[in-house]
């Protein structure tokens, strides 16, 4: 969740502060792990956590759910297939749709580039899904 080529290309130091561990282990234990499970093949995280330098550096928003920001947590998600992903996105959505699993945001990037999942630890989770 905090391996970043971007970070490492520009010297950025990311990592979780301890106060923010408790959201991502909720994510993978709680969403990831289950679509991984209902997908039934290995997923990548190719963007967990984001410091705020990181973030700036990708061109995320500053209220990018990727930075803890208002006790959240987010991950891009992967097979490194865009059938693949698509096929992912497909299973994250009917966990969704048939509440196995709660979200704040899920997103299908670049058309199935990767897949984006978003949660709120706390607040309200709106479980919205957009297929872009």
């Amino acid at each position: 969740m905090e391996v970043s080529i971007i970070a490492d290309e520009n010297g950025i130091k990311n990592k979780i502060p301890p106060e923010f561990i408790k959201n991502y282990k909720y994510l993978i234990e709680n969403i990831l792990d289950n679509i991984r499970g209902q997908y039934g093949k290995p997923i990548t995280v190719n963007s967990g956590y984001r410091c705020k330098e990181l973030n700036e550096a990708v061109g995320g928003v500053k209220t990018s759910q990727h930075t803890c920001f208002e006790n959240s947590a987010a991950a891009d998600i992967t097979t490194k297939d865009r059938e693949e992903n698509k096929i992912l996105f497909e299973v994250a959505k009917r966990l969704v749709s048939t509440k196995q699993i709660v979200v704040d945001q899920l997103i299908n990037e670049n058309n199935y580039m990767w897949v984006h999942i978003g949660i709120k630890l706390t607040g309200y989770n709106r479980n919205q899904i957009f297929a872009q």
